[in-house]
């Protein structure tokens, strides 16, 4: 163990070697005073891990040998603090498993980085390194990797990479880039090392070719099972297409929109009659026939003539369209009216027609049948006349003219009819 202010006094100290010392720990602060500290040798020791907190003391650290010890993981942000390191040794190191996120955060001048000979190491984040950065030289033989990343680092700007025994998985992921990578790099290097090259462990097929002979133009091509599936489909739309574009020209109806469809934007105002005038002349026979008092064409001929002498436009009364539409005042308080029962009484005893009504009057009669009232009869009793003022509705749509009245039109005078008035 190296304990705490034990450099103290070295501050002019440049290159420092522990290595083979069984050291299993550093205690923190024990590199205090090392501030012009540019290489260190911790290799062939039993360290398993090293407190962060001693890095901020080398400053000026640019070399750290850490090969053959025990670490297991290098985890994120372990070597923070070291940002004039340029190179860094793991190899050697058995128990090392996983190089994690951010291994090597904060290393933005690091261009030599070896982590050979460690037959457990199988992952390597793709985010472990610092981006951008200046590795130039990268050491990863004899280790139990089968993939690398093609973010893991800029692999253009490798002069030396070392790949070799290690199991690789030659899928498309690795093919598209470390077979031209490695062709690039050996371009660059004058000697020729055939038994370094990395080899291809899987697939089946591709087992113990060198990666860098390899190509990615498999990666494009389907299995001809699946080549066959994509053929048949093809085959099938373009007949398709084809037979709907023939029964098109055959038939307009089928690719073509209705004529329904076509004015369903445009449809008219007006299908058949007004719905206000529809509302206002629909039979309520129902309604008032047990109520009201019957009206006689007579009587309605007067109706007619009175409503003249107020020289309402023709078109309000031409051909009777509006003649029985009114809107009746509520009757002056303590009126009462004609029932229909003292009225069929009254017509099955005196016959001399309707000006022969006496003026009896009771609660359960129709108020507003009091325009079928003789005004003659009315005038002589000294009655004032009710008739209330008529309601001139809305013409007609322009399109649809009213209908006259039948000429043949004929009532019965013993045939009571309903009133519509409102």
């Amino acid at each position: 163990m190296l304990p705490r202010l034990i450099f103290t006094e070295q501050k002019k100290l440049v290159k420092l070697d522990l290595g083979r010392n069984s050291v299993e720990s550093i205690e923190e602060g024990a590199f205090s005073g090392l501030h012009s500290l540019k290489s260190l040798d911790l290799s062939s020791n039993r360290l398993s891990d090293i407190s962060s907190r001693n890095w901020p003391y080398l400053s000026e650290l640019e070399i750290l040998d850490l090969t053959k010890n025990n670490f297991a993981t290098i985890y994120a942000g372990f070597f923070e603090g070291l940002g004039s390191l340029r190179s860094l040794m793991l190899s050697g190191n058995e128990d090392l498993q996983r190089i994690e996120l951010n291994a090597f955060a904060g290393l933005y001048k690091l261009d030599f980085m070896e982590a050979r000979d460690c037959p457990h190491l199988n992952f390597i984040d793709e985010f472990a390194f610092e981006h951008p950065n200046q590795l130039k030289s990268v050491d990863f033989a004899n280790n139990a990797l089968i993939n690398l990343p093609i973010n893991l680092i800029n692999w253009r700007q490798l002069d030396i990479l070392e790949l070799s025994g290690n199991p690789w998985k030659c899928d498309c992921e690795l093919l598209r880039f470390l077979p031209e990578t490695l062709q690039n790099i050996r371009k660059k290097s004058s000697v020729e090392k055939v038994e370094l090259r990395p080899i291809c462990a899987l697939p089946e097929e591709l087992k113990g070719v060198a990666i860098e002979t390899t190509s990615d133009s498999n990666c494009y091509t389907l299995p001809q099972p699946a080549m066959l599936a994509v053929m048949f489909g093809s085959f099938i739309i373009i007949i398709g297409t084809i037979i709907i574009a023939i029964t098109c020209l055959k038939s307009k109806t089928l690719c073509s929109k209705t004529d329904k469809e076509k004015n369903l934007s445009r449809a008219p105002l007006y299908t058949g009659g007004s719905s206000f005038t529809d509302s206002l002349t629909y039979d309520k026979s129902d309604i008032h026939r047990q109520a009201t008092l019957p009206i006689y064409k007579q009587h309605q001929q007067q109706h007619y003539q009175l409503k003249s002498q107020h020289q309402l436009p023709p078109s309000h009364d031409s051909g009777d369209y509006y003649s029985s539409i009114m809107l009746l005042p509520p009757p002056p308080p303590g009126t009462n009216y004609l029932s229909r029962r003292e009225f069929e009484h009254h017509q099955q005893h005196f016959h001399h027609g309707f000006n022969t009504l006496p003026m009896k009057y009771s609660d359960d009669a129709n108020p507003y049948a009091t325009s079928a009232i003789n005004t003659d009869f009315r005038l002589q009793q000294n009655q004032p006349l009710m008739r209330p003022p008529s309601f001139i509705a809305p013409p007609p749509p322009p399109s649809i003219p009213p209908p006259p009245l039948s000429s043949n039109y004929k009532v019965d005078p013993n045939m009571p009819v309903p009133s519509t008035e409102l």
